[in-house]
Formats: C-alpha cells, structure tokens, sequence
C-alpha cells in the first residue's frame, strides 16, 4: 500500500471532499452566512481512497507505511509565524464583555456547565506550542470549569500519538500528557467524553503486526483532575452471537451520560463485506455493559464516521455516512428501553461528508450536501421538521461541526486554504443572528475544527493551522455569538 493507513481519515479531514452525487437541488430553508468571493475549488477526495488504501473489513492484518509520515518531517518553521493573541485581530463579537460569567448548559452529561470564574474572549491561544507541526483531529469536551480536549500529534519517528490536554476558560492549557502508553505505529482520531467522575478518551490504533487484525478501537480512563485510572486498552466489542470481536475497528466517537459512556464506530462484520456501524455502552469505570449492538447492518454498504448522541428522553442516536469517506449521510435512534435500532433514514437528501450531532433540548444533525457550484452545510431535528441551509450561496462549506446552540464550519478559499466560521442556532432549529468569521492566522487552514458550548453564550472554537499542510498546530478561541 503506498499510503500509511491514517491518509484517508487525514485527507477527509484537511481536504474539501467532494459531496457523492453531484449537484443536488435546494432543499429550501433560511441560509445565512457571508456573502464574500471565496474562489478556489475544493481539491475533492478521491472516489477510489478505499480501493488505493487496499482496506478492507476482513480480518487480518492491514499492511501501512510511514510516506504520509514522512510529509510531517518536513524542514522546521519558525513557531514565531504562527498567530498567538494579537491585539491587532478583529474580534468575533466586539461588543462583548472581555469576561462575562456565562450561564448553565443543558444536555444529558450530568457534569457542572458554568465557568465559575468566566470566559476570556476574542483571543487565539496555541493548545500545543512546543509540540511538533502536524497537530491534527482535536476532539472536546467541558466539565464546568474548563474544557478537555484530545487530539493526535507527531512523533519523532513520523507516527502519530494521541494526547489529552485541558484549557480553562481564560485560555490556560494545562495537564499536557501523551494518552498512548503501549505505543503502537499510529494511534489517531480520538474523541474524549467527561463523565461524573471520570473522563473516557478512546481513539483509532494501528499497529501493522498485530494478528489477526491491526485496526482496533482503544480506550483510556481519568478521573477528573487528569490522573490516569490504569493503561490503554482496547475496547472490548462482542459480535452477534455473544463471542468476543477479534476483527478490525476504527473511527469511534463516545458520549458521557450519568450511568457511563456510549461508543460508536465501524467494523468489518462477520460475513460482511464492508465495515459496519455499532454501539457499545460503558459502565462509569469503562467496562463494557451489555452487548455490542449493530445498529442498521447493510452488508454491502461500507458505513462511515458515525456519531452518536442522547437525547433527553434517553433515545440513543446515531449518524454515518454510506461510503469510504463520502457518501449518502444516515440517522437511526434507539429508543429508550429499546433493544434495537429503528430503521435507517437519510438525514437530508443529498447530504454527504462526515456527520455532526449535539444535543440541545432536542437532537440536531447536520453535514454537507453539493449544491453547484458550492457545498452547502444542512442541519435538522433529528426526529423530523424542516432542514436549515447555512453557509454562503456559491461557496464550499465543509466539515461542520456542532455543539448546543451553535455550529461551525470551514470554508475553502483556495486549495488548502480555508476561513473558519461559526454561527449561533436557535431551537428549532433556526440561525440566531448572522454567520461570524472566525480570525485565523496561518495560509494554510484553517482545518479540522472543533466546538463545544462552555455557557448560555460562550463557546470555545478549535483548529488546525499552519505555514502549509500537512504542517499544522492547534488553537483555540473562545467566541461569544
């Protein structure tokens, strides 16, 4: 194979994929957004990626090297290029209060929802400064008093680790620690979940020798001040008949509730021959509780970056996409109490990329769907009600992201260059006010953002930015919208 393995999940990250199907209609629904000449034309991702990967869902080792490894060794950039806290940048809301006490939030989590002490707005922080360029996938999540992220960063040997971080609300980031302690080749892509009294980090492990399969999901446990409640492991899944899964796993996602965590991913099943979308619940210390539950298995269709979210009423949802890296973007609900999924439906004609899914009061979903000569971001209820086109007529929105009350999303300029925006939601949902840029600094990016919701009105944004791709570091921003 002529690509490491993390090249398709880096290049869906950074590259403005191209929506399957070609130019869709309109569904219709309030669009706002900026109306400024982007230019450019998204590089598109190759239809193909799966089949030049050689990936598969079969059991057995998947071979990787290090050629996208060897890109992240480029020679050195000076730090100092990169945008710090400049008092120059234009603030997001310069009506804003440098540090308002924001208010509670809502959401199934039963962990505190207010910075007791407020928010330092409007200005960019590094998360990572001295750590090398290739800073990439950043997942967060709040705990009351500040923000906890986990993302993937470089090793010397041109691999990747995973790495947990905190940041509180004036933009401090502390406890700074590799998660990875077995350190296999590459451990990429996590998402990070704050329980009552724990946080879980799961990720993606890719380790070319392990037999019989070299993909697996792996898990970490802390307690809330950052200490580590043992190793790494991998994340325990059972197949159909109750036996224990020894086939290859990948691109996961977990949320916390007040009995544990849910974890969703994909996998090769067991006579499929594509990867499968499931769940597995965790109990408050991480082990596994109950089943692995296959949630709408289609053994031809290879099933894609699923999420997964709960709603107040204890419906277990969760979003994918049909297809290696794009593909036709899908929902299923587990109802409360119940043992299986409902029927799959689309989560919007024409709607493609990796899904996003937050919950606010109700559930939303969004991705992004062609709209030619753009791509648009659309966003909906889950449980029914009409779509909402955000973004700018005639620009390439892509990669949405959304936290209760707000979403964000990048949008191409040129190549690998993109501007990063954010916008507020009312229920419904509806946009509250108008789209707002985020300031960024470095010619390429911004890429691969993260959101998540630290009050009634304050949000912290995430990117990855750099002098060129693939060299990028990661920063943050707390906006009020």
């Amino acid at each position: 194979m002529d690509r490491l393995i993390i090249a398709l999940a880096a290049a869906a990250a950074l590259a403005g994929c191209t929506a399957a199907g070609g130019g869709v209609s309109d569904a219709g629904g309030p669009r706002v957004g900026d109306e400024t000449d982007g230019g450019g034309e998204a590089p598109g991702e190759d239809a193909a990626a799966g089949d030049d990967l050689g990936l598969t869902p079969d059991e057995g080792p998947m071979e990787a090297d290090a050629s996208l490894g060897a890109d992240l060794g480029a020679a050195p950039i000076d730090d100092a290029a990169l945008p710090g806290t400049d008092a120059s940048t234009p603030p997001v809301d310069a009506t804003a209060d440098a540090a308002p006490v924001v208010e509670g939030d809502a959401g199934p989590a039963p962990a505190p929802s207010s910075c007791k002490d407020g928010v330092t707005l409007n200005e960019t922080f590094p998360v990572d400064p001295a750590g090398p360029f290739g800073q990439l996938y950043v997942h967060a999540a709040f705990d009351g008093d500040g923000v906890w992220l986990a993302y993937s960063r470089p090793t010397p040997d041109a691999d990747f680790d995973v790495w947990l971080a905190r940041v509180d609300c004036a933009g401090q980031v502390t406890d700074r620690q590799q998660v990875t302690d077995d350190v296999p080749p590459n451990e990429i892509d996590p998402s990070i979940a704050v329980g009552p009294e724990s946080v879980l980090v799961v990720w993606t492990a890719d380790a070319p020798d392990d037999q019989p399969s070299n993909l697996s999901i792996r898990q970490r446990l802390y307690d809330r001040q950052a200490r580590p409640l043992g190793p790494s492991r991998r994340l325990d899944l059972t197949t159909p008949n109750g036996a224990t899964f020894v086939g290859n796993a990948w691109r996961t996602h977990a949320i916390a509730h007040e009995d544990g965590f849910w974890v969703t991913g994909t996998r090769g099943a067991e006579g499929a021959g594509a990867f499968q979308v499931f769940v597995q619940h965790l109990d408050r210390a991480g082990a596994p509780d109950g089943p692995t539950i296959d949630v709408a298995p289609a053994p031809d269709t290879t099933q894609w970056d699923p999420v997964v979210e709960l709603s107040d009423q204890g419906d277990l949802w969760v979003a994918w996409i049909d297809g290696f890296g794009t593909g036709l973007a899908r929902l299923a609900r587990r109802p409360a109490g119940a043992a299986t999924f409902e029927p799959a439906v689309e989560l919007a004609p024409g709607t493609a990329g990796a899904p996003t899914i937050a919950a606010d009061g109700a559930v939303y979903a969004a991705a992004y769907r062609e709209a030619a000569p753009g791509i648009d971001i659309v966003l909906r209820a889950v449980d029914g009600g009409a779509t909402v086109v955000l973004g700018a007529a005639n620009q390439r929105d892509l990669l949405p992201t959304l936290a209760p009350g707000a979403i964000a999303w990048q949008r191409q300029q040129a190549g690998v260059q993109y501007s990063l925006w954010a916008q507020r939601l009312a229920p419904g949902p509806a946009p509250a006010g108008a789209a707002v840029q985020i300031p960024t600094g470095d010619p390429a990016g911004p890429a691969n953002p993260g959101l998540v919701r630290v009050g009634e009105r304050a949000w912290l944004v995430l990117w990855s930015e750099g002098p060129r791709s693939p060299n990028f570091k990661l920063f943050g921003r707390f906006v009020s919208l």
